[in-house]
């Protein structure tokens, strides 16, 4: 395996574009731009039931030969949903954790996060955020507070200079 797109989402969302939503269109597409996996993570995880999503994430990650790997989303409102994420992280194909700090209006340093955090830094999974340059919950500053946090987690960050004047 030579190219790895780690970011990106199978389902429909309405506030970003995707221009397909399955996830056999995604790799079908991947693979003919020479992409061999994808990261994903399913969006009805991110808006509307956490570990329903998560759940559709494995099960097209289990029929993709390999060529789809699973973010398993983070939900801060979701503090009971830790043992079950733990458990998912064991499944084949799961990379890590996602979390989505601006869509659940949650900053990555408050409290809410510091279970999946901690989980993710004792299993040694890493961790993908959004991250948006100027954001209240997600400025590559906080997302770079939480790496120091929590000493040998890797922090990963799609979108960190999402706004262009704000250097």
């Amino acid at each position: 395996m030579n190219v790895i797109d780690i970011h990106g989402h199978i389902g429909t969302w309405h506030d970003f574009f995707i221009p397909q939503p399955s996830a056999t269109w995604l790799t079908e597409m991947s693979a003919r731009i020479g992409i061999d996996a994808t990261g994903v993570s399913h969006t009805v995880a991110i808006g509307f039931d956490t570990p329903a999503g998560n759940r559709m994430a494995i099960a097209a990650a289990n029929k993709s030969s390999g060529r789809l790997g699973v973010w398993l989303v983070a939900n801060p409102h979701r503090p009971k949903d830790v043992e079950l994420i733990r458990e998912q992280l064991s499944e084949s194909h799961v990379w890590g954790i996602k979390v989505h700090p601006d869509v659940h209006e949650y900053a990555i340093t408050d409290r809410g996060y510091a279970p999946y955090l901690s989980l993710a830094q004792e299993l040694g999974v890493p961790v993908l955020s959004h991250g948006e340059t100027r954001s209240h919950w997600s400025d590559p500053s906080q997302l770079a507070e939480v790496s120091n946090r929590y000493h040998g987690l890797v922090v990963l960050i799609g979108h960190s200079g999402l706004w262009h004047d704000s250097l």
